[in-house]
């Protein structure tokens, strides 16, 4: 191992920076491909349960209808607590006092992100349609089937970036230690070292 990084320091050029891409893109295609497995699992497992309970929903010029008595609420039935709620009467307008996550109402659907965060998001600009559960399970079909082809590629370009502003980042606290010890090494070969020693840890 000592002659190896001894090697990257005088003879490899460049920053190792396609060598630091191809390291990761090894170590995200099984990780994508276990995410892909668990989402897909919960869209088997868990869809049903809260696909079954969606009643048919019906948005004209932005505005949402059902014919169900409101406000229709749609449990999350592992702990019996509302998910969400579908009120286009007016009388729930936010999620305030409620458990739930989502909230649909005339012209509007209400997301909770967590706590602290609630996002609006406007209906009026969405089409006439006709949301049914055989329209949602192919909503999730596409999804399940599209995720690994988005996800692969953001999580990896995301990791780059990332582990570059490490790789610069030791390379100055490298060139600081060499210098302690009077060894002689331009940023280039400090950033092919620090480029390489992710190799391990990766793996």
């Amino acid at each position: 191992l000592r002659e190896l990084y001894q090697d990257i320091a005088r003879n490899w050029k460049g920053l190792c920076r396609p060598y630091l891409f191809f390291i990761l893109m090894i170590f995200w295609i099984p990780e994508t491909m276990n995410i892909h497995r668990n989402i897909s699992d919960f869209i088997a497992d868990e869809g049903p349960n809260y696909v079954e309970q969606i009643p048919v929903i019906t948005i004209t010029k932005g505005e949402v209808s059902i014919t169900e008595e409101m406000p229709y609420t749609i449990y999350d039935k592992k702990n019996n607590t509302p998910f969400a709620i579908i009120d286009t009467t007016g009388k729930t307008t936010s999620l305030d006092n409620s458990p739930a996550t989502v909230l649909i109402t005339k012209n509007t659907l209400i997301i909770r992100k967590d706590e602290k965060e609630v996002r609006s998001l406007s209906l009026s600009d969405i089409a006439d349609v006709i949301i049914t559960r055989k329209l949602v399970y192919s909503w999730l079909e596409i999804f399940n089937n599209l995720i690994i082809a988005v996800l692969f590629p953001l999580l990896l370009l995301i990791s780059f970036a990332f582990h570059i502003i490490q790789v610069v980042l030791l390379s100055f606290l490298g060139g600081n230690f060499a210098k302690y010890f009077n060894v002689n090494l331009d940023f280039k070969a400090l950033m092919r070292l620090s480029a390489v020693a992710f190799t391990p840890p990766l793996l």
